[in-house]
């Protein structure tokens, strides 16, 4: 098969009746193949076999009615395929894309149109075509999947637009993620239907949720009238914590207001249930009791990993908060016996309850929140993590719905420091599916999808491909840069990353910088800032200085960063002996802050990837170090 500028010999078949996920597949391959012929292809639904016609046939192995010397043609194996697994197979003029389920079908397409023409999406929105205008598809049968994990989902961790929500949707698809958690505290009302409309022709589930109780019962609105309804919190009753979960009116009002919510947006798969994210849990009476008698042996069985961990001191509070969502679910499915739930199991309620069993529609996620980045969750040796694989072991024990990982790979609130977490992800995900758990969210920031999607597409890859390479997936994205000089710096900058963070063993804790103090992070930084300023000022492709502009700007920062990082560290030192020496330590170190927020400022007005707020955690400790 040959397509190339101008061919109009070439249609689209979707067999008889396609569904809304097929036919949107065939538009996509229209829509891009149409971009690169200038020709607009037709789509027709049944075949018509002229001898001089080229034929690319979509649609589910099993619905797609093809003609006897089409089948005849196709070899798809020795079993049918399956659901999340499809097929790409040419021979001569005919190219067969088939799923085993809808969805399938437009991963097809989108393997096809990335893996063998040549077109790349680098993050959402961005569309980058090959510069070839002629492709001559030889014989070939390519056979993926099923998907490593059933459950592929990405979460806002900020208020995104509109128009860019619906790019992150239409990237997801491209990507493999089937789920979108929406943070319906950050806005739902005014822009769902468009929302559930791009999901569903890409069969991607929304569920609504997030950190979502004060979602569900508002303070603004219920705290003046029903103070009962919310946490006492050191004799007094708060809006500022979490809610009442043993009032038996609370409960209904919950469960009432999900139900009106249902009714409003029937498109949402799964209801949400996750806690606010800060403690301040209910000390009434009904609610303490609840937890008493199991904080003890759950102390003793935990304690030894736990002393370091944010809720250390704070009381356990599982058993009353999933005893909450058992009821809230059991309320709901009354109504909606169909819909799904979710709850999380985070701080101090990241344990396992021992009274409360869970129903199978309640999926949990298990959010290893302060981790070490360095290790993987089931490295023995580090004694953080180990403490979250224990945890998450015991999960999959006493729970039979889908239990998934709450992850934070994309390092939002990290100070916009570029960590190679593809180490991670490669090991952890193949782990996580011997241990039976079903999938992962994965939060994101929409300002820095523009160099933190690399995260993400590597990610998408070993999801679904699970015996990929970490140095083939990163070669594959870099292929997104025309220019080969560009392309070889890229991926090489990429792999010394992945090559430090390997050699390091020490743990590093999330939000913790101090990483960076080590000589061998400053000596990359400084190599491959020259190196990639030198690219970007020289190539003329936009797009290919835009990306590397990214990546050099992020690496400015980094030795930003790092500069300050050294300078707390003097300052820590200093504070313990020399009073005179603290105050020039001072003194440096606030330089080197003002650096860094100029910088940042500066480079947040070119791209979103660095922006305003990503310091201020460094620079707030140095602030409490220096009074």
């Amino acid at each position: 098969m040959e397509i190339n500028k101008g061919s109009k010999d070439i249609n689209i078949y979707t067999g008889n009746g396609p569904s809304e996920i097929e036919l949107f597949a065939a538009k996509e391959l229209q829509r891009y193949i149409s971009m690169l012929t200038g020709e607009p292809l037709k789509i027709k639904d049944r075949c018509e076999c002229s001898s001089i016609e080229q034929r690319i046939y979509v649609g589910t192995q099993t619905k797609h009615s093809l003609s006897d010397k089409a089948l005849c043609m196709l070899k798809t194996g020795s079993t049918p395929l399956q659901p999340q697994e499809y097929l790409l197979q040419c021979q001569k003029n005919d190219l067969w894309l088939l799923g085993g389920d809808d969805v399938s079908v437009l991963y097809a397409v989108y393997e096809l149109l990335e893996s063998i023409i040549g077109i790349k999406w680098p993050f959402p929105g961005k569309t980058v075509l090959p510069e070839a205008v002629t492709f001559h598809l030889s014989n070939f049968s390519y056979r993926y999947g099923p998907a490593a994990f059933r459950h592929r989902a990405l979460t806002d961790y900020s208020m995104s637009p509109e128009d860019d929500m619906l790019d992150m949707i239409d990237w997801m698809a491209k990507n493999r993620f089937n789920v979108l958690m929406l943070n319906v505290n950050l806005g739902f009302k005014g822009r769902e239907k468009r929302i559930a409309k791009a999901c569903r022709k890409r069969a991607i589930k929304i569920e609504a949720g997030h950190h979502s109780f004060s979602f569900w019962v508002s303070p603004e609105k219920y705290f003046q009238t029903n103070p009962e309804f919310f946490s006492l919190v050191s004799g007094e009753r708060s809006d500022k914590g979490q809610l009442c979960l043993t009032n038996e009116k609370l409960l209904q009002l919950f469960v009432d207001n999900i139900i009106s919510f249902i009714k409003e947006n029937p498109e949402v798969d799964t209801i949400g249930l996750y806690p606010n994210d800060f403690f301040g849990w209910c000390e009434c009476e009904s609610c303490s009791r609840m937890d008493d008698n199991a904080n003890s042996e759950t102390g003793m069985v935990y304690g030894k990993a736990a002393g370091n961990l944010p809720w250390a001191g704070k009381k356990k509070v599982s058993e009353v908060y999933f005893a909450f969502v058992g009821k809230v679910v059991a309320g709901v499915s009354k109504v909606f016996p169909d819909k799904n739930f979710s709850c999380l199991a985070y701080l101090n309620y990241i344990f396992p309850p021992q009274k409360t069993v869970l129903s199978e529609r309640t999926k949990v996620a298990v959010a290893p929140f302060k981790r070490c980045m360095r290790h993987p969750l089931h490295d023995d040796k580090c004694v953080t993590n180990s403490f979250y694989n224990d945890i998450l072991c015991d999960w999959r024990k006493v729970h039979h719905g889908e239990l998934i990982k709450f992850e934070y790979y994309t390092l939002p609130d990290y100070m916009s420091l570029f960590y190679p977490t593809w180490n991670l992800m490669q090991e952890e995900l193949s782990c996580l599916a011997n241990k039976g758990i079903e999938g992962f969210v994965v939060e994101y920031k929409t300002e820095q999808l523009g160099l933190y999607s690399i995260l993400l597409y590597i990610l998408g890859k070993f999801a679904f491909h699970s015996k990929s390479s970490v140095e083939s997936v990163i070669r594959d994205y870099c292929e997104v840069l025309k220019d080969r000089t560009a392309r070889e710096t890229l991926f090489a900058y990429i792999c010394e990353l992945t090559k430090i963070g390997l050699e390091e063993e020490e743990c590093i804790p999330y939000y913790d910088a101090r990483f960076l103090q080590s000589p061998k992070w400053e000596k990359l930084f400084s190599s491959y800032a020259e190196k990639l300023k030198m690219v970007a000022i020289e190539k003329e492709h936009t797009q290919d200085r835009e990306i590397i502009e990214r990546f050099y700007l992020n690496i400015q920062h980094m030795l930003n960063i790092q500069e300050l990082m050294k300078q707390i560290a003097l300052v820590e030192k200093s504070k313990e002996s020399n009073i005179a020496q603290t105050q020039r330590d001072n003194d440096k170190a606030i330089e080197s802050m003002e650096r860094v927020s100029k910088f940042v400022k500066c480079a947040g007005s070119i791209y979103g990837d660095i922006f305003d707020d990503t310091y201020k955690q460094a620079t707030n400790y140095l602030t409490r170090l220096i009074k």
